[in-house]
């Protein structure tokens, strides 16, 4: 006999076309949430009553706050570079009109008590989950608006198993932990929409971190919180990223791109509006990260913002080692510790770096995706494998040479075949425009090369936290005074904390342009204030700056698409897809997805495979009784990537790629 959410998974995989597609899950959920005809209106009545008597019993709380007049002083900043706008058409006058705040707020108190209830109620009296596996960790963290709540389920096996038809149903590869972390956040994204459809107040419910485990123990541990939304943030941020788009668009009317440009600049008029209360704000952007990278296990949360503010630091007049100075020194008294920190930091600042700018190419077009490839080879690879073996680029030196000791084993023309690697790498470039590449590339590396980015991107924060946390443990295996991960974590948020006060926070944004060395342009004081309140889109993008604009378009690519329709007609590949979209995000709520390591994953994914398609080719030609010319080579390649294109009117191009190929292959195994 079929158990409830057995059922109601049946029905999912019924009725939900689109696995990856949020809209297709919401429009679900709510759908079996509204069936229940008796149990919904009544938890509806159940808040709103729970809600009036709050409010009776409170009444203090809900005293109606006056509008806030924006600060009159943003226009000196705004009008700071002459060039921002030389008419002028923003005065006093109508300052509150373009900008219309209110001080908004959330009655954390209500949330505090009743959250708790109607969250249970919903999950276990509406959804088919039950009550009893439904365990509330701590009690709810309140920093600031946000208030934060700590759940964990406890799964039985027939639970697993209904988990598993939606893996089977919709032949997903993401490991079914992925699955069920995913259709929880889901859960909470409706059960915030209908609890803010009863509940007038101007708030948001998230889940921002997931931990799933389907063996022992079988479990979820998720973490929910509770904040103010920022609509006006979204709203102008989008806007600013629309305007850049535009930019990039030669059909878009100059009046059109004015007209967008001027709702570009309202992001400054934003920025040195809220500049002046930033930093309770600012502080529940870092607990948020501490949160996640704590209830995770791992640091990938943080790089971002690391990597964010650092490089702003260097743009400074302050020096990174007076800042970890300063931290450190407060942090702990120990000088040994103080000294893992400190190294601790550097080796996280650094890999945040490589791994920003990994992320910075990280782009939706299919073009974009193989310059990614081809960066992050050419980093490990370009220069020869015994130049690899010493970067400490890679994280797990030893896991690598095991790896590659395997392929010398398994092949006798090793040494070869990882010269013509290279050779392909530096030649990629070129022949990654070919319209027959990706059939090439497909052939040879068995993925497509959205997968391989996405794999490479899960390996790569694999092997860093694997490596963070084994140079803990090394630490604490010599010295009495042990060093945790969660120590770690606060001191890194601690130094990113202080960095921000350091740079960016001062009596007006004038002074803070001053901490910079280009004051001028780059830091002029509404830039200064842009940057600072870029810190809170954290919340909302919690990824690389670098990335805010594809991302945000992406997700609201109706509207954008819409925006133009008049004047071009934009093209799918202009924007991430559902599934990319939910891969990006995984990284940054929930547990890490890769099973292999950075250094075992570029043995197996990518230079095996190479090397086992020259090798067959090789084989094949070295058997042949004819000598080995330039045309014996090249027809050999033709031959075996021609099964790979079905269009015949790309086989010309495909013989281009094979004539490139061919003169390496001859060079090496000539020569070599």
């Amino acid at each position: 006999m079929e158990n409830k959410l057995s059922i109601f998974i049946r029905r999912f995989c019924e009725n939900v076309k689109d696995f990856y597609n949020v809209s297709d899950i919401v429009k679900f959920l709510k759908t079996e949430i509204e069936r229940k005809r008796k149990i919904y209106p009544f938890w509806r009545k159940k808040v709103r009553f729970s809600y009036a008597s709050f409010k009776k019993r409170y009444p203090s709380i809900y005293k109606k706050f006056p509008s806030v007049v924006p600060n009159k002083n943003i226009l000196q900043f705004f009008y700071h570079d002459d060039h921002l706008s030389k008419n002028k058409q923003i005065s006093d006058e109508n300052l509150s009109k373009i900008i219309p705040f209110e001080d908004e707020f959330i009655s954390t108190k209500y949330f505090k008590k009743k959250f708790l209830d109607l969250f249970s109620f919903f999950l276990t009296e509406i959804l088919p989950f039950e009550k009893k596996s439904l365990v509330y960790a701590n009690n709810p963290v309140n920093i600031y608006q946000d208030i934060y709540f700590d759940f964990s389920y406890r799964f039985i096996k027939s639970e697993i198993s209904a988990f598993s038809l939606i893996k089977t149903q919709y032949k997903l590869e993401e490991k079914l932990e992925k699955i069920i972390e995913y259709l929880f956040s889901s859960i909470s994204h409706v059960f915030g929409m209908i609890l803010s459809e009863v509940i007038p107040e101007n708030f948001q419910v998230e889940l921002i971190s997931a931990l799933a485990s389907i063996n022992n123990p079988k479990k979820i541990d998720f973490v929910i919180t509770i904040r103010q939304r920022e609509r006006y943030l979204k709203e102008f941020f989008l806007n600013s990223h629309i305007f850049q788009f535009s930019e990039f668009l030669p059909q878009i009317p100059d009046s059109v791109r004015n007209k967008l440009k001027m709702q570009k600049d309202l992001l400054y008029l934003l920025a040195l509006d809220r500049y002046y209360g930033l930093q309770p704000n600012i502080i529940s952007v870092l607990t948020r990260i501490q949160k996640k990278c704590i209830s995770l296990g791992h640091i990938t949360p943080l790089l971002d913002m690391l990597n964010f503010m650092f490089s702003r630091v260097e743009d400074s007049n302050y020096e990174t080692e007076e800042i970890l100075d300063t931290v450190s020194k407060k942090f702990t008294r120990s000088p040994d510790k103080r000294s893992k920190l400190l190294n601790l930091f550097n080796f996280c600042n650094k890999n945040a770096v490589l791994f920003g700018t990994f992320q910075s190419n990280n782009r939706s077009q299919l073009q974009e995706q193989y310059r990614l490839f081809f960066l992050f080879n050419l980093q490990y690879f370009g220069e020869g494998l015994q130049q690899t073996f010493k970067s400490d680029n890679i994280l797990l030196p030893g896991v690598f040479k095991n790896q590659i000791r395997i392929l010398e084993d398994k092949y006798p023309n090793f040494s070869r075949y990882f010269l013509l690697f290279e050779r392909f790498l530096h030649a990629a470039f070129e022949l990654s425009t070919n319209s027959a590449f990706k059939n090439v590339f497909t052939h040879i590396f068995k993925y497509s090369i959205d997968e391989l980015n996405e794999f490479f991107s899960s390996a790569f924060l694999t092997s860093l936290n694997e490596r963070l946390m084994n140079e803990i443990e090394s630490y604490n295996q010599v010295t009495s005074e042990r060093l945790t991960y969660s120590e770690v974590v606060e001191f890194i948020i601690k130094t990113i904390y202080n960095s921000i006060t350091t740079i960016f926070l001062a009596e007006n944004p004038l002074k803070a342009s001053a901490n910079f060395k280009d004051s001028i342009s780059r830091y002029s004081p509404k830039n200064v204030a842009l940057r600072a309140l870029e810190i809170l889109f954290f919340k909302e993008i919690p990824l690389s700056d670098n990335n805010w604009m594809n991302f945000n378009l992406s997700r609201n690519k109706e509207k954008v698409i819409k925006q133009f329709q008049e004047f071009f007609k934009i093209p799918k590949d202009y924007f991430f897809t559902d599934k990319k979209l939910l891969h990006i995000s995984m990284k940054q709520l929930y547990s890490l997805e890769s099973e292999f390591l950075l250094e075992e994953w570029l043995v197996i994914y990518i230079i095996e495979p190479f090397i086992s398609f020259i090798d067959k080719i090789w084989k094949i030609i070295e058997k042949k009784e004819e000598p080995i010319t330039l045309n014996t080579i090249f027809l050999e390649f033709n031959h075996q990537l021609s099964w790979s294109v079905i269009n015949p009117n790309i086989l010309d191009n495909l013989e281009l790629i094979c004539e490139k190929m061919a003169g390496p292959f001859l060079e090496v195994f000539l020569n070599h």
